[in-house]
């Protein structure tokens, strides 16, 4: 399915189709393309299609009409029925507490989709959801760093890009498990292969300092850039300072200012506050005070504009940092 105003197709499945209409109308014959070329959800599931035709050819779709279908069926020994459950259990945009159970039993079966997911609910880092989770949610469902790095474990163990990523960075700073440079370039290096964004990041970052790896600072920058060009503020705000720095790249302050200005338009690796500074060169907040410097020279601060708004539009038209964040993760 392709979304309005994104250039990179998506194929999503019928939950997350309804999902990404959230809060407006849609024509019923838009919705039934996306249900239609979804994973056969409609067909293995026998999820009725004349909700399509509700108000008049028009439906105004609610997520939570499919995680209430989910919810009877979830947990009885169909993995398919699990694993999409678990897909619409937790999202960029929402957490659905009681199709978790559907996420556990993925686990069990060793899925590393869903190990992941049930890693992201139990860390609840900031920048790995839209705005945040509820508090409400947090009231029933505290942060739990520990049983966070068993799932990511499990995933990672699956092949998972993001788990492996996200244990890379931990076993990187020795946060929540112990330091271990070598295993941390090994599972950033296994993320990185499938241009996950942080793993990319993660690699970098490591190649760059030495850590677990031989420094290389050419062969770090270029880990960095694809991986800022995939949308990782990490790794953004990481180039911004090699670029100003002229390490491991030729030294463009222009350029540095023009990820700067990028940096607007991501969230992906946005390090929690009590993080800043672990891995990456230095904590944002002075690489954005370096590139307010430059930009009193107003002159120098169109042209970073300038190449920023051309660099975001040769990223979208590649397909390599969507307009918008994904939302199945």
């Amino acid at each position: 399915m392709r979304r309005t105003g994104n250039p990179s197709a998506t194929i999503i499945d019928a939950g997350i189709a309804l999902s990404l209409f959230q809060g407006r109308t849609i024509d019923a014959n838009q919705l039934r393309a996306a249900l239609l070329n979804a994973v056969p959800f409609h067909q293995e599931f026998d999820i009725p299609l004349n909700i399509l035709d509700a108000s008049g050819g028009t439906y105004a779709p609610e997520v939570y009409l499919f995680a209430d279908w989910y919810a009877e069926r979830i947990d009885k020994g169909d993995p398919g029925i699990d694993a999409a459950a678990c897909k619409l259990a937790l999202t960029r945009w929402r957490a659905i507490i009681w199709l978790l159970p559907a996420c556990r039993a993925q686990e069990a079966r060793g899925d590393g989709d869903a190990a992941w997911r049930l890693g992201l609910i139990h860390q609840q880092r900031e920048d790995d959801f839209y705005r945040g989770l509820k508090s409400s949610f947090r009231d029933k469902f505290a942060p739990d760093p520990d049983s966070a790095i068993a799932h990511y474990r499990k995933s990672a163990a699956a092949g998972h890009a993001g788990a492996q990523a996200r244990l890379a960075y931990h076993a990187a700073i020795g946060r929540g498990m112990p330091r271990d440079p070598a295993e941390a370039a090994r599972l950033a290096r296994a993320s990185a292969d499938q241009e996950n964004a942080e793993g990319l990041a993660v690699l970098g970052l490591l190649t760059l300092k030495g850590i677990g790896t031989q420094a290389d600072p050419p062969a770090a920058a270029e880990l960095i850039r694809r991986a800022a060009e995939r949308g990782s503020l990490m790794a953004q705000y990481s180039l911004a300072t090699l670029l100003f720095r002229g390490k491991g790249v030729n030294q463009d302050f222009a350029e540095g200012l023009a990820w700067l200005h990028l940096t607007r338009l991501g969230r992906n690796g946005d390090m929690p506050i009590d993080e800043y500074g672990d891995l990456m060169i230095e904590p944002w907040p002075r690489t954005i005070v370096v590139g307010n410097h430059f930009r009193l020279s107003r002159e120098a601060d169109l042209v970073a504009m300038a190449r920023a708004i051309a660099l975001r539009q040769e990223l979208a038209k590649d397909g390599r940092w969507p307009y918008q964040s994904e939302i199945v993760f």
